[in-house]
């Protein structure tokens, strides 16, 4: 499978199967263009066009006050999501946000997909997981295109194109044709040790390290969603360790948090009764926002 493969089926299981199913559960539905997902690349500024279509829609339907308006994101978009309802808390406040295998600390992504390693919050033990063999490779497309050398850039999009379903690269012998942005950028890539992640990500260009600070969850003040997340994540997610949303959970008080087991979003087969019935509570919960727009909590109140 091809990184264009891959982008078309995230974008499937989107638009062929979330969109249908909220319209017929009588949500008004709205797919904003964000144009770095049809790149498989996230960019902080998409945020934008999600805050737009936020404001676009309170403009449309001056009920959304009494009925609730809400955003349901997946994946890298859940950060995206997130920062656009901050941007627009004064002009057109979000109420909820649905968030289906999303992050909270980019350094903790970045630590899954090239590593396997995650942590439960709070606890300093290691778990071992199973990542896609390519998110290590969608990490270096991604952040490739950001590179000032564009040659450099081409060299590690064409690495990610064809190590996609795997390789055995000569590390050392690719790192001395490029430069020293593009080798810092693959020797995180190559990486294989978490203690060694916060060094790697320490010797990234600003132009890559930004883009990360930006996109990452943990450093912003999150408190004026509380109430307003439902995180649904697979127990085995493949592209993003579940503990990311037990993360973001615990950092936004009130937040509604569901582990599926069997679940994955990017391949979301395989779910037995037990992992149905937590589906049902999620999608119990999200109905539960369709007619109602729950006051906003400022506190630190936590279930």
């Amino acid at each position: 499978m091809s990184l264009l493969e891959f982008n078309s089926r995230v974008l499937a299981l989107a638009e062929d199967s979330a969109v249908p199913l909220l319209a017929r559960a009588r949500f008004l539905v709205l797919v904003p263009e964000v144009p770095g997902s049809r790149q498989l690349r996230v960019r902080p500024e998409d945020s934008r066009d999600i805050a737009d279509a936020a404001i676009y829609l309170r403009r449309l339907r001056p009920d959304a006050a009494e009925r609730g308006l809400g955003v349901v994101a997946i994946s890298y978009a859940v950060g995206l999501a997130i920062i656009a309802a901050l941007e627009v808390e004064a002009q057109a406040p979000v109420d909820f946000i649905v968030g289906v295998g999303g992050y909270y600390d980019t350094r903790a992504v970045v630590t899954f997909a090239t590593t396997g390693r995650h942590r439960t919050p709070g606890e300093l033990r290691w778990q071992r997981g199973q990542p896609l063999a390519s998110a290590k490779w969608i990490f270096l497309a991604s952040n490739a295109a950001v590179l000032g050398d564009p040659g450099d850039r081409r060299r590690l999009e064409a690495i990610a194109e064809d190590c996609f379903d795997g390789c055995d690269l000569d590390i050392a012998a690719l790192t001395a044709e490029l430069g020293p942005e593009a080798g810092a950028l693959l020797a995180l890539i190559a990486n294989r040790d978490p203690a060694r992640v916060s060094q790697l990500l320490a010797a990234l260009p600003e132009r890559v390290s930004g883009q990360l600070h930006r996109l990452s969850l943990s450093h912003r003040d999150l408190a004026p969603l509380a109430g307003r997340l439902i995180l649904i994540h697979g127990r085995l997610d493949p592209l993003i360790p579940y503990t990311e949303s037990l993360a973001l959970g615990r950092a936004v008080p009130g937040s509604e948090v569901f582990i599926i087991d069997g679940f994955s979003h990017i391949t979301p087969r395989g779910v037995g009764w037990a992992g149905q019935l937590q589906l049902v509570n999620a999608i119990k919960a999200v109905l539960r926002r369709r007619d109602f727009a729950p006051p906003r909590q400022t506190g630190v109140d936590s279930k």
